[in-house]
């Protein structure tokens, strides 16, 4: 099994947020003893944030090396030429089998160009309360960016079949109901996936723009050409669960080889007032914490998987910092992989306070609590 993640938007000086499932997901892999991969999102940056793809790989690694000890494996973009070879390849091939083709469409999009789709589509975006691309008003359907109204025009597109529905595998098992009923109420319509107005820095196919994130819905079957392995577990917040559907949905209709589980993790409630809020830097957080492995536990502490929300309590970072002063006493002898299933049992709140009163009561550490320490302190 390897352990990834949905592409990761990341900016230079972001909030330590936008990293919080690259640090579930090393985490994860450490603990299981499995592979971590990195999957960046590079060519959807606006103009005026393009950087040469190491540039950007760059940023993303130092500032996860400073909140995690675990290195991944393997690191891609969606600039990469091997991944976009790849992904030229399988629409060939799609086209050919009869799954992906051309046709004559209207589509609505906005002066800025972020916005370029089906109206069936973006109606449904907002039905699913996706309004981070077009909001609706007395039925009118306007951009979120540019705040302007869509307009309607008729273009030659790509489009690809629908996809059907099925079961996935998801963990923890308390949204089992959840993502059940987010798939059932899944529509099937044609992905519409060449883009006019939208400028974009990655693929070019016959002519024609490809969405990035169409690109992105072949990514177990790139990773799976690359490793060679057929067991993925995608590690993503509970924010983006649809994404994560439509990704495990697709890689079941056209990789059915591939097993995928997904893992999703809770979102950090960070007040505005707060020290450590919503714009803070993972520089920042290190920072305040007085070191990395204070910021580790404080957001591993804040970790309770039936919620999708999870509180992060400064009051506890004495505590946390006085107990990490303490010289553990690790089981040496401890060598066990956790299951997917053992991780979400060990990686949260109460099994972070039980470590740390070990650490200041100075006791040897049983399996589970050396593991974790693993995890947080190396």
């Amino acid at each position: 099994m390897h352990i990834t993640t949905l592409p990761i938007s990341y900016r230079q000086g972001r909030s330590f947020r936008i990293l919080m499932t690259g640090f579930v997901a090393s985490s994860v892999a450490k603990l299981t003893g499995n592979p971590l991969i990195q999957a960046i999102n590079a060519a959807s940056l606006r103009d005026k944030e393009i950087v040469d793809s190491s540039t950007l790989l760059g940023a993303y690694q130092n500032d996860m090396a400073q909140l995690t000890p675990v290195s991944a494996d393997l690191t891609f973009n969606d600039k990469d030429p091997g991944f976009l070879r790849f992904i030229s390849d399988e629409i060939e091939h799609m086209f050919e089998s009869g799954h992906c083709h051309e046709t004559s469409m209207e589509i609505l999009h906005c002066p800025c160009g972020k916005v370029e789709s089906p109206e069936m589509v973006l109606r449904q975006f907002v039905k699913e309360g996706r309004t981070e691309f077009v909001t609706e008003q007395n039925g009118i359907l306007s951009c979120a960016f540019c705040k302007q109204r869509l307009v309607k025009t008729e273009q030659d597109v790509f489009a690809h079949t629908s996809i059907e529905t099925s079961p996935i595998t998801a963990l923890p098992t308390t949204l089992t109901g959840r993502v059940g009923a987010l798939i059932a109420e899944h529509t099937c319509h044609p992905i519409v996936f060449s883009r006019h107005a939208r400028a974009v820095n990655g693929l070019t196919h016959r002519g024609k723009i490809i969405d990035p994130d169409y690109c992105w819905l072949h990514m177990f079957g790139y990773l799976h050409k690359v490793t060679n392995e057929t067991e993925f577990c995608l590690v993503a917040g509970v924010d983006c669960m649809l994404q994560a559907i439509r990704v495990v949905l697709f890689t079941k209709a056209h990789y059915p080889d591939l097993q995928i589980t997904v893992l999703f993790h809770p979102l950090l409630r960070l007040d505005s007032d707060s020290a450590i809020h919503r714009k803070t830097t993972v520089h920042e957080l290190i920072h305040y914490c007085n070191g990395a492995s204070a910021a580790r536990t404080l957001l591993v502490s804040s970790l309770q998987w039936s919620r999708h929300y999870s509180a992060v309590n400064l009051t506890e970072l004495q505590t946390i910092q006085f107990s990490h002063n303490n010289t553990p006493r690790k089981n040496e002898n401890v060598h066990t992989k956790k299951t997917l299933q053992e991780v979400l049992q060990l990686l949260k709140r109460d099994k972070v306070i039980r470590l740390l009163k070990a650490l200041r009561q100075k006791r040897q550490l049983d399996e589970d609590e050396t593991l974790l320490l693993g995890v947080l302190c190396e």
